[in-house]
C-alpha cells in the first residue's frame, strides 16, 4: 500500500520502532530518523530539528501507533512531533504493517489524494 500510495521521491513518517517498513515500502525516511521509540533523540533541539526537516520534504503519509500507546508513548516523548502531525497532517484510518503491528495512518492535509483500491487508504494522486 505503501508503495502504490506514494511517489519514488516521497518520504514517509513512522512514529515506532519499525525501520523495516521503510524497506518493503522503498521509501526514505522523513525528519531524520528511522525510528522514534525508547526515549531517544527526545530534546527539544532534536524535535525542531527534525521538524524542520520533515519541513522541507515530501511526506504525504505518516505513519504512528494506534490507541493509547500514541498518546502514552509517542506523544509523550515526542510532544513537539505530536504538536506538528496533528497540526498539519488528519487521521486517515489504520494499516498492518510488519509484525503485525496495527498503525494509525495519518495523511498530510495539503496533498491531494485519491483512494487506494485495495485498503480504501488515501492514496496520492500520480504526478
Amino acid at each position: 500500500m505503501l508503495f502504490r500510495s506514494t511517489r519514488p521521491t516521497d518520504r514517509l513518517f513512522i512514529g515506532d520502532n519499525l525501520p523495516e517498513v521503510y524497506y518493503f515500502a522503498g521509501r526514505g525516511s522523513a525528519a531524520g530518523q528511522f525510528g522514534y521509540f525508547s526515549n531517544f533523540y527526545t530534546s527539544r533541539d532534536w524535535q525542531h530539528r527534525a521538524i524542520d526537516r520533515w519541513r522541507q520534504q515530501s511526506v504525504p503519509i505518516a505513519l504512528t501507533q494506534s490507541g493509547p500507546r500514541f498518546t502514552e508513548e509517542f506523544g509523550s516523548d515526542y510532544p513537539l512531533l505530536t504538536q506538528y502531525l496533528q497540526s498539519r497532517y488528519r487521521r486517515a484510518g489504520s494499516l498492518v504493517v510488519e509484525r503485525g503491528a496495527s498503525m494509525t495512518v495519518w495523511v498530510d492535509s495539503a496533498v491531494r489524494m485519491t483512494t487506494d483500491r485495495v485498503t480504501g487508504l488515501p492514496c496520492r494522486l500520480p504526478g
